[in-house]
């Protein structure tokens, strides 16, 4: 996998975000004063008495001083259908006033509050507000996770609107999940050594970390966390930055650890995370998705208690082959929770009714199809819907969490070259063209520099790269990483423009390749054969453990079919190192950031009712929502996500409580 800026093209499938901001969030204050006294009697409970929960047929009421108990019970006895209720006389004879609750059986709320705030001898009649207890844990952001409690304080730059959340601290009273309960998040893959991850990841109980050996002789060694279906082995690590870190913040909002002093939460503290990676910055395959699915399918069947996959991300046509893994998924009792996407090139969202959008438009009864509305609880303007195909909606703009640890080249690295002092380090291939240059071609921007002041490789300085050929550079001398047990990552800087083919497929390939055995065998870890026109600084990618040897090498490679006159690749500021940024925290939007949320209450709602089948989790989820008006016609339940309503909801299947058996003495 490898980091890079933008998302040039997409293959088969893509993550469901929008418009990325990755730098670290400072933790927000609240702006919400605090109350202050106001002896002004209140006009806006006449009119409008908010979106707070109260009492019905009840209110509380102040009258003015030198009105007494005995007063306020005349003039109530001269009130048809309205009664006191209890008067709260330590607090009245402190202040000099009567507090007393006043109800009626026939008045509404309104009503009454109309009634009472025109009575002269009161002072305020207010709604008898309902609170309830709530579990907020002591996470440094916690305070950015709007969706999960909107105060209408201010993220990102956008004040949002009080109680347009999923109520998710009050669910956390009764439950702040299990960590017997797993999710498979399917993405990118999942940094799984992140400070709000690590804790809460999936360990595979029958594979021995780090031994080198396929312990569970599933073909994958030392898939302790999930897989890699792109490079097909046991390392799902998410090292993807910038409009990347998909799976990462996609696991944050599911999983993070709650309550750990860290970062974000969460919507389930506690529940495991399984990593399993088929998507790359351009996209993944159908076959990959299919061996994700796949592995799950297996550990469920082995036992480990997956309750449902995440799957923020869609666009291949409709796939039989894919249509049938999810039906096996569902199957096993996995439930699919699915992106709704984020419309088209146009950033406006569709009709998934009219315009399928796969896979979330497959008719499955195991699919939850998830929308994205905001901080005011409208539709976002990216976000697909679909009165039939779309099941609900769940927040999923500026969503604060978890993202990948991070790696930018430098000087005190194990290796560095800023190609500055010639080719002394390199060595060409395949009657090769590589060589340093000075001449960007048609990569000049100055928004996008070149990364050193002015020397860089290109694989054809100053001119179109040729057609029909292989040809490559490498670094001439062996490095030895065998002492590194820490994650290495290469980093470089690079400009690349390859032709495409009509249809828009590409041919032509840029690929970064190790070798640990000096270049006598190498291994293509990225294929760059995409469209960028700009310099992009740093790529990164991960070195896989087993290469981590004592005869390392890396090159760079092309290889061509044919060319309609674009200039290639150039690369820059080539690094090998560790990672630099241990408390990655960021901003996305997206249906891929919705659909999380409610992976999330589904992990949440079967650490509370652990027999529920997925049938019935998704039933609940879809009858528990708060409806929404601009959800109206838009998605099949018209609502959002409501963490505590499906979490209070009376579980489907009912523990049995064992009876304590009796004895009796036989004679």
């Amino acid at each position: 996998m490898i980091m890079k800026r933008i998302l040039f093209g997409v293959l088969g499938f893509s993550t469901l975000m929008m418009g990325a901001v990755v730098s670290s969030p400072n933790p927000a204050k609240s702006n919400i004063p605090f109350a202050t006294q106001n002896t002004a009697k209140s006009t806006a409970n006449n009119a409008n008495i908010g979106q707070a929960k109260y009492m019905e047929n009840e209110i509380i009421v102040k009258y003015k001083k030198n009105i007494s108990l005995s007063q306020v019970a005349s003039s109530m006895a001269n009130k048809a259908n309205i009664n006191i209720g209890t008067t709260f006389d330590t607090l009245g004879n402190m202040a000099g006033n009567v507090y007393t609750v006043v109800k009626s059986k026939t008045l509404s709320t309104q009503e009454l509050l109309n009634k009472l705030n025109s009575d002269p001898s009161v002072e305020y009649a207010e709604p008898n507000y309902i609170y309830y207890p709530s579990a907020l844990p002591n996470d440094t952001y916690v305070n950015l996770l709007w969706g999960q409690n909107n105060t209408g304080q201010t993220v990102n730059g956008q004040t949002g609107t009080v109680d347009a959340d999923m109520n998710a601290p009050e669910a956390w009273v009764k439950s702040t999940g299990s960590s017997e309960v797993v999710i498979a998040v399917i993405d990118t893959g999942v940094d799984y050594k992140h400070e709000d991850l690590a804790d809460n990841m999936w360990i595979n109980p029958g594979e021995i970390p780090g031994n080198g050996i396929d312990d569970d002789n599933n073909g994958y060694i030392d898939d302790v966390h999930g897989i890699d279906a792109v490079l097909n082995n046991g390392d799902p690590m998410d090292e993807t930055i910038d409009n990347g870190g998909h799976g990462t913040h996609v696991a944050g909002t599911i999983a993070a650890v709650g309550n750990n002093g860290k970062g974000v939460v969460g919507v389930s503290w506690k529940s495991k995370i399984m990593a399993l990676k088929f998507l790359s910055a351009k996209g993944g395959d159908t076959a990959n998705a299919i061996q994700c699915l796949n592995y799950m399918i297996a550990q469920k069947n082995a036992g480990v208690n997956i309750v449902a996959s995440n799957n923020s991300w869609g666009g291949g046509g409709y796939s039989n082959a894919l249509h049938d893994a999810i039906v096996a998924t569902n199957n096993a009792g996995i439930l699919f929770m699915a992106a709704a996407g984020n419309g088209g090139d146009d950033q406006l969202g569709d009709d998934n009714d009219a315009t399928p959008h796969y896979p979330a438009s497959y008719e499955l009864t195991g699919i939850v199809s998830v929308a994205a509305t905001d901080h005011d609880d409208i539709l976002a303007s990216f976000s697909n819907y679909g009165k039939i195909s779309v099941d609900l909606s769940a927040p999923g703009t500026n969503i604060a969490s978890s993202i990948p640890r991070t790696y930018t080249p430098g000087t005190s690295d194990i290796f560095f070259d800023d190609m500055e002092n010639g080719m002394g380090n390199w060595t060409t291939g395949e009657t090769s063209t590589w060589a340093i240059s000075t001449d960007q071609e048609d990569f000049t921007n100055a928004n996008y520099p070149v990364p050193s002041p002015s020397h860089f490789l290109s694989d054809s300085p100053s001119v179109s790269y040729p057609s029909n050929k292989d040809w490559w550079v490498a670094l001439k001398n062996d490095i030895d990483l065998s002492s590194y047990s820490e994650d290495l990552y290469i980093g470089f800087g690079a400009a690349i423009w390859i032709s495409q083919n009509s249809d828009g497929s590409i041919s032509d390939y840029a690929t970064i390749e190790v070798s640990k055995d000096g270049g006598s065998t190498w291994l293509s870890l990225y294929n760059l054969g995409v469209y960028a026109r700009y310099w992009i600084n740093p790529y990164i990618v991960k070195i896989p453990d087993d290469y981590k040897t004592e005869n390392f090498r890396l090159r760079f490679r092309m290889k061509t079919t044919t060319n309609d006159g674009k200039p290639g690749w150039l690369v820059d500021n080539v690094g090998i190192g560790t990672v630099q940024n241990e408390n990655a925290y960021g901003y996305k939007n997206g249906t891929s950031m919705a659909t999380p949320q409610v992976s999330g209450a589904v992990a949440l709602r079967a650490s509370v009712c652990p027999d529920d089948s997925a049938d019935n989790i998704r039933t609940d989820i879809l009858a528990t929502v708060d409806t929404i008006n601009d959800l109206t016609g838009k998605v099949s339940t018209d609502g959002r996500l409501n963490v505590n309503t499906l979490i209070n909801k009376e579980c489907a299947v009912k523990k049995q409580v064992p009876m304590s058996p009796v004895y009796y003495l036989l004679f």
